[in-house]
């Protein structure tokens, strides 16, 4: 679903150069490689990652506070990377091709209900 909100962000005018994650998703090394290898940018770590939360919120309040608009600079001056990992471009067709049939079975997910609409009460 990830890769899914990205695309339709990009779509709708937003840029991306890194993805910052946290909570259960920063605990198992391997999650923030595959995200990196699916979104084929840098996955970053950040400190007070387990106060994911607390930490959205500060970081919204101190944007609303000072009327900032650069939030990369803010979740760096905030909680600094403390882990990177880079995306394996070798990886990048195997994940586009398992996107692709992603976005398939999605679609037919929506054209069958749909088409089942009809029977439903």
């Amino acid at each position: 679903d990830g890769k899914h909100i990205i695309e339709a962000m990009t779509k709708a005018g937003h840029r991306f150069k890194q993805v910052q994650i946290c909570g259960g998703l920063s605990r198992i090394p391997l999650l923030p490689q595959i995200h990196a290898d699916v979104f084929q940018m840098p996955v970053y770590i950040c400190e007070g990652t387990n106060d994911c939360v607390l930490l959205g919120s500060a970081i919204s309040g101190k944007l609303v506070a000072d009327n900032a608009t650069d939030v990369e600079h803010l979740l760096n001056e905030i909680s600094a990377p403390v882990q990177t990992f880079i995306p394996d471009k070798n990886m990048a067709d195997f994940h586009n091709e398992k996107y692709t049939i992603y976005c398939s079975l999605q679609q037919i997910e929506v054209d069958s209900r749909k088409r089942m609409k009809k029977y439903s009460s």
